[in-house]
């Protein structure tokens, strides 16, 4: 473009010296074409005056236009040079562009032949490895399998053992049973130690003649201890039955009524005591104003020995039925204790067992 644009001086001066000559050339053709014929030397040099003023005019034009033309195309060369530049850090910036992107391609060629490697060894190690996960799973399938039919087993057993338990609850009942036929017994033998005081008293009021006061009133007093003695025993064994019974969890009564019971029965006793007591009195005093006794006269006791003998032998019987009643509870205690700890044994085997092979299967 810039040399397409650019004259010599030579040119420049070549074209001026044309254009002058063929103004010259112009103006000669109007004056000769002008109506008062040829000119006269003055306006001839008028004219070429003028000619030489415009000649000179038109060249400090093309003086200016030549300036102005050189200006812009020094412009236009700068701008060239500037395009050049910016296209050279272009191009150098293109071939920085080119050569990162190759670099990059070829790691993103480098790492993806190197992941397909990687992945083809993890898939040939997962392939192994779910292979084996499927044989431990089929391993451990078997067994837990076999555990559940071991658990299922128990389980069997447990069912079997809680009906025994529930014969024994049975059994506990017939000893509640037992115990009420004891209370029974120990009433009648109550009543029956009461019949006989009242037999003893009969008999003494026959025989008051022949006894003496003092030895009367320490038999009788010997009698009301050993009867004391007797009650007395009684009712520890009855209360040890009743713990016992408690500690197996099959007492019925409540322990507040129990004892408010008790307190009841004390309470009459007490005052049957009393009234025997003062019946007893009354009799005594009765006996020694009608047949006046003294202290001198000898003691028969023979009838009163064979009855207490008698009510021995009753005792014996039931004390002897009252340790066999013990001897089962203790067994039955000792059974239900030996069966509730294997239960509980066997209940926490099964939940070890299940927490160290089912719950691992699970989380994995």
């Amino acid at each position: 473009m810039a040399s397409e644009l650019t004259y010599s001086e030579s040119e420049v001066q070549g074209l001026k010296a044309q254009e002058a000559k063929d103004y010259c050339i112009e103006l000669m053709r109007q004056l000769a074409a002008r109506e008062g014929g040829p000119i006269s030397p003055g306006e001839v040099q008028l004219q070429e005056l003028q000619y030489e003023l415009e000649v000179k005019e038109a060249e400090a034009e093309d003086n200016r236009q030549r300036e102005a033309h050189l200006e812009r195309m020094k412009e236009l060369e700068l701008e060239i040079e500037r395009e050049k530049a910016e296209w050279a850090k272009a191009e150098r910036l293109a071939d920085d562009r080119r050569e990162r992107y190759a670099k990059v391609i070829s790691q993103v060629a480098e790492s993806q032949e190197k992941l397909s490697v990687q992945l083809d060894r993890a898939t040939r190690e997962h392939n192994v490895k779910l292979q084996m996960m499927q044989s431990e799973h089929d391993a451990r399938r078997t067994a837990l399998q076999q555990e559940l039919e071991e658990l299922t087993n128990q389980r069997d057993t447990l069912v079997e053992e809680i009906g025994k338990l529930a014969d024994l609850n049975t059994a506990a009942e017939d000893v509640d049973r037992l115990r009420s036929e004891i209370e029974e017994k120990r009433a009648d033998a109550t009543r029956h130690q009461k019949q006989l005081d009242d037999d003893i008293e009969a008999a003494a009021f026959e025989k008051e003649k022949e006894l003496k006061r003092i030895r009367r009133e320490q038999d009788l007093t010997l009698a009301e201890l050993e009867a004391t003695h007797r009650k007395q025993l009684l009712e520890a064994k009855s209360d040890a039955l009743d713990a016992m019974l408690k500690d197996l969890g099959m007492a019925k009564i409540n322990p507040i009524e129990l004892e408010q019971l008790r307190q009841q029965a004390a309470e009459q006793r007490s005052l049957a005591e009393q009234e025997v007591e003062s019946i007893r009195q009354s009799a005594i005093d009765e006996f020694k104003r009608q047949f006046n006794v003294t202290a001198g006269e000898p003691l028969d006791v023979t009838d009163l020995f064979y009855r207490e003998k008698a009510l021995q032998e009753d005792n014996q019987s039931l004390e002897k039925h009252v340790q066999k009643l013990e001897s089962e509870i203790a067994r039955m205690r000792t059974h239900i204790e030996s069966e509730s700890s294997r239960v509980a044994s066997a209940i926490e085997a099964a939940r070890t067992n299940i927490q160290n092979n089912i719950e691992p299967g699970v989380k994995r």
